[in-house]
């Protein structure tokens, strides 16, 4: 990994650095998957236009039950995301978890949006 990823001043660099190219943003957000940065790999791979990347932080929202990370990510995909069933199974995940909080924000975005 990147050591310069593991602080906040190395991915902001890398964020200001105009000339870096996509395959660079995917690298670091991939390094940043690994450490479970996620809400940084979103950024990464928005910049770099990869939906494939986000759809995988999707899934490991799903699996963990981490709703907030869940709507980070599908709200940088280029079209919408509306997944009932991929919410279904992060609530589960959540309520199993005793993650309370995530719960209730997904049941209410479920509510409201889907």
């Amino acid at each position: 990994m990147s050591k310069s990823l593991n602080t906040w001043e190395g991915r902001r660099a890398l964020t200001d650095n105009a000339s870096a190219g996509a395959e660079t943003l995917k690298k670091a957000a991939r390094e940043l998957m690994e450490i479970n940065l996620l809400s940084d790999a979103a950024d990464f791979f928005k910049r770099a236009g990869d939906d494939e990347g986000l759809h995988e932080i999707i899934n490991q929202a799903v699996r963990e039950g981490n709703f907030f990370i869940f709507k980070e990510a599908s709200s940088k995909l280029s079209s919408s995301l509306k997944d009932r069933a991929k919410l279904e199974a992060l609530m589960e995940t959540a309520e199993n978890n005793g993650q309370m909080l995530y719960l209730e924000q997904a049941e209410r975005y479920l509510k409201d949006y889907l």
